[in-house]
Parts: C-alpha cells; structure tokens; sequence
C-alpha cells in the first residue's frame, strides 16, 4: 500500500482525510512542519498533501523545502486548501443558515 502522507495543523481535519483515504493509503499525518519534514525523510512517501496556511512554517515555505532537498523533490505535493466551517454556516450565503 502506498504511503501518504498529510500535513495539517488542525486535528480535525486529519482525521477526516485518514478516514476517507485509510483504505487506499497507508496514512502518516502531523500537524507540525518540522516534523513534517523527518516524516518525508523518513517514510518516503508516495504524496503529500499540505495545508498551506499553518503556523510557524507555512505549507508554502514547507513545499519549497520538499522541493529544494534531492530526497523529497521528486514527491507530489498536494496543496490542501480546504477549511472546516462551523456547523451551519452556509458559503453560499456568508452567514448562518437556520
């Protein structure tokens, strides 16, 4: 099974994209940038999919490290954009939907 790995700093969202790709991907996630980078050395995996917008480290200073190391330069890195929204918030209407 190919390895992915995801990059995010909210929980929440991890744990969403482990449950929906667990059955296709041997799945390692962090939330911390730096930690990021020894999982991508480490585990070789196959993609990454990266939250640009974390502290400390954005995913954009993050992917040009993946990019600019001979070890991870050839891994696809998918930038992850989404955000959770609170229950009942409609982005159609930019408010709260009753």
């Amino acid at each position: 099974m190919e390895k992915l790995l995801i990059v995010d700093d909210e929980e929440a969202m991890r744990r969403l994209l482990r449950i929906n790709l667990a059955d296709s991907y041997e799945i390692i996630d962090t939330g911390d940038s730096e930690h990021a980078l020894a999982l991508a050395l480490q585990n070789k995996p196959s993609a990454i999919l990266l939250d640009l917008r974390m502290p400390r480290c954005s995913g954009f200073e993050l992917c040009r490290t993946f990019t600019s190391m001979t070890s991870t330069q050839l891994i696809p890195v998918f930038a992850e954009v989404l955000r959770l929204l609170p229950t009942g918030w409609s982005p159609i209407l930019g408010e709260l939907a009753l």
